[in-house]
């Protein structure tokens, strides 16, 4: 919030596989 459009990044794929597990965890 507050941060400029050129600020944006893209993660790659990859790097996002951990996080459906970390969240579940998270939860439970």
């Amino acid at each position: 919030r507050g941060w400029p459009e050129t600020a944006n990044t893209w993660e790659p794929e990859e790097n996002l596989q951990s996080c459906r597990d970390i969240l579940e965890a998270y939860e439970e």
